[in-house]
């Protein structure tokens, strides 16, 4: 899968997702410089530093959120997607957890849902 870079809108509950996904550490920061403005340094700082893993999940307090897939040398289509997927399971459960939802027998068709509804929308136009 080549790279990506998508919003989902979740109307739902009125919130958004942003991902990066194979994106270097370059095309990122000029992307992210494009998108958001200065009180979103500290956000965007996040996203920037990849020294401890392979993609980041950005969430901020109104349940939306960014989701980055860095490009990595070396690392198989296999690993991109377990990342990929890992990080759609964060910003579900954030956005979930701040519309009153707590992850449990109650809520899982709420939360599986969601995961589902994220990587469908972004697999459409791949």
């Amino acid at each position: 899968m080549t790279k990506i870079y998508k919003t989902i809108n979740i109307d739902l509950y009125k919130a958004s997702i942003k991902i990066y996904y194979k994106f270097s550490l370059r095309e990122l920061k000029k992307s992210l410089s494009e998108t958001f403005v200065e009180a979103d340094r500290e956000i965007v700082e996040t996203l920037l530093d990849n020294t401890l893993a392979r993609a980041k999940c950005v969430v901020f307090p109104s349940g939306n959120s960014v989701i980055a897939v860095y490009k990595e040398h070396g690392a198989s289509e296999l690993e991109y997607m377990a990342s990929l997927i890992h990080e759609i399971c964060h910003s579900a459960f954030h956005l979930l957890s701040t519309r009153g939802f707590a992850l449990d027998e109650n809520s899982e068709e709420a939360y599986t849902y969601l995961i589902e509804y994220i990587y469908t929308e972004l697999m459409k136009d791949v």
